[in-house]
């Protein structure tokens, strides 16, 4: 929601929920999330989802999650576990690719260099819109989208916004990968180029 929206109160909240998450579901031994929480109500065994059913495989989901938190975050706790589930995972990636569709998205995105693109400039601003739409016409998988107003006070919030301002006024585009970005620029085109 925060990719959609810019809300960075969904940001925020997922974060909230990742510690949760590492906190009262984390199986240290076997690199894995169980389905339940260590404070829930004692069951005879606590169940782990791998594998993809009708719905996607708990595990996969967590990892590819972690992941794009790590990105936005710089946060290592969050790569190394998400590093950690889908190496876990890899005798079954190994003997079931088709049933571990999920694992293999997070691992897909955990490999990939990724690539960020900071877009710093009032959303529903035309040239804002005009950013995001060169954006939204192509398949971008490795790449982290951030929006961000130039008085935003969650420009703190993240490493990735740190030290990025607008030009002469304009929204401005910063393409970087893995944190090391190109020259800024106020043009769509360009930052199309940029990304390659």
């Amino acid at each position: 929601m925060f990719q959609a929206t810019g809300d960075f109160g969904y940001l925020t909240q997922a974060r909230a929920y990742a510690d949760e998450l590492l906190t009262h579901f984390w199986d240290e031994a076997e690199s894995s999330f169980f389905q339940t929480s260590d404070q829930a109500e004692a069951l005879i065994s606590r169940p782990k989802h791998v594998f993809d059913e009708a719905v996607p495989s708990s595990n996969g989901v967590a990892a590819s999650v972690l992941h794009r938190l790590a990105v936005l975050y710089d946060d290592e706790r969050f790569r190394q576990t998400a590093q950690r589930v889908a190496a876990a995972m890899s005798p079954a990636l190994a003997q079931y690719p088709t049933a571990l569709g999920s694992t293999l998205v997070a691992l897909d995105e955990i490999v990939a260099t990724p690539q960020e693109v900071v877009i710093i400039g009032e959303r529903d601003q035309a040239d804002t819109q005009a950013m995001l739409a060169a954006l939204n016409r192509r398949h971008l998988p490795h790449v982290t989208v951030v929006v961000a107003a130039p008085d935003a006070p969650e420009i703190a919030m993240l490493p990735l916004l740190a030290e990025r301002s607008q030009r002469d006024g304009k929204a401005t585009a910063y393409v970087c990968r893995a944190y090391s970005c190109q020259q800024p620029t106020t043009d769509a085109a360009e930052m199309e180029r940029q990304l390659g």
